[in-house]
């Protein structure tokens, strides 16, 4: 009896074996890169956090007259030479949004950017929106009760697991900045003329061809034209924004 002689695989399978091995590899690879990447970013932003707590520490020893100062000593006579960022980022101190001070890596960036965080990820729901970071300043960013920071308009930015953004520009001292900002200032009084705003949730949309919109609250999003704006007025009813000439409407920059 004969058997039959076992043929092998042909060129065109072995090839199609192949392929289909490379791309898994190139699947495994990306993601244990990725991993990679995201491990080192939250490194970073620890050491960058943990840098900051030391700077303030000799500042307000006084050793230094300024919390620049004070980062320029500490890398200096602690840091000199030695690699904090785990991708081999350069750290150096700027002055972040509204004024803000901070410690920026090459590599990673602010200490706001949340490891993994790509563009388009940290966007507001319903939105193409990006939620920024370091909008609203922290009362240790004062370095002392008398100064005032003067915040501008900004992007959206989370506030205590709500949504805010700044519609104009105003100034605040460090209390003000305590109570956040939904916060009085002296005697109760707001800070100006809703200044701050607070969304709600809300997108509602509308046409060229529309001359206004009713039923909107403070803090409503409108999807216009392909931007989006903020309503910042006290009254129910909006105008369309190509006609807005007092100010009803916030456009969010992206």
């Amino acid at each position: 009896m004969k058997q039959k002689k076992n043929a092998g695989y042909t060129l065109i399978e072995l090839i199609v074996v192949i392929a289909i091995l490379a791309i898994l590899v190139g699947i495994v690879v990306k993601v244990y890169v990725g991993h990679v990447e995201k491990s080192r970013a939250a490194a970073c932003a620890s050491n960058r956090d943990e840098l900051y707590s030391e700077i303030s520490t000799e500042y307000t020893a006084e050793e230094y007259s300024s919390l620049k100062l004070a980062f320029i000593g500490v890398m200096d006579e602690r840091y000199n030479g030695r690699e904090l960022c785990p991708s081999g980022g350069v750290y150096s101190w700027v002055d972040g949004e509204n004024g803000m001070e901070q410690i920026t890596c090459s590599v990673h960036g602010n200490p706001g950017t949340k490891p993994g965080e790509g563009e388009g990820e940290n966007t507001y729901p319903g939105t193409d929106c990006e939620i920024k970071s370091n909008v609203w300043p922290l009362p240790e960013k004062f370095p002392d009760e008398y100064q005032q920071l003067t915040l501008k308009p900004s992007g959206i930015f989370e506030w205590e697991g709500e949504y805010w953004v700044i519609c104009r520009e105003f100034s605040l001292t460090r209390e003000q900045a305590a109570s956040g900002p939904d916060g009085k200032g002296p005697g109760g009084v707001t800070y100006d003329w809703f200044p701050t705003e607070k969304l709600t949730g809300r997108i509602l949309t509308m046409k060229k061809t529309d001359g206004t919109i009713n039923g909107v609250t403070r803090g409503d999003i409108l999807e216009y034209e392909g931007e989006y704006y903020v309503f910042n007025d006290g009254g129910e009813w909006g105008v369309n924004p190509d006609n807005d000439t007092k100010s009803q409407w916030y456009k969010i920059p992206k």
